[in-house]
């Protein structure tokens, strides 16, 4: 629990009802969100911390441009209640980004991560 690794220690006969509350405030979260977290923790559970980190970065940043992510943001600022559409709808997504997003994908299903993904596509900044 000091560390942050664990929400909550409950005797065994509130198990079900600890785990249903997490589950229903987990669910008011972005789909899209919650989806990209899963992915990262389900590819990353068995890498190093460095090929881990490099697996939730990829997972950022298919969600950076997302309409879920400026909502959050907006309803944050406006201390409201987001309401998200549950789409991966991009405001906007360079071409490079998409494909880099592609390829990233591609690899993850193949059991490999990317190491350097501005080398499949992604641009740096100058």
């Amino acid at each position: 629990v000091e560390l942050g690794l664990v929400n909550r220690i409950v005797p065994q006969a509130e198990l079900m009802p600890a785990a249903h509350d997490l589950a229903r405030r987990i669910i008011t979260h972005s789909q899209a969100a919650v989806a990209s977290i899963l992915t990262a923790v389900a590819r990353g559970i068995n890498l190093s911390i460095a090929e881990g980190l490099l697996v939730e970065a990829e997972q950022f940043a298919r969600i950076v441009p997302t309409a879920d992510l400026r909502e959050g943001l907006d309803a944050w600022i406006e201390r409201r209640k987001p309401a998200y559409d549950g789409s991966w709808t991009h405001i906007t997504r360079p071409s490079e980004a998409r494909r880099a997003s592609l390829a990233m994908d591609r690899l993850a299903d193949q059991g490999e991560t990317a190491t350097r993904p501005f080398m499949l596509g992604w641009k740096r900044q100058k």
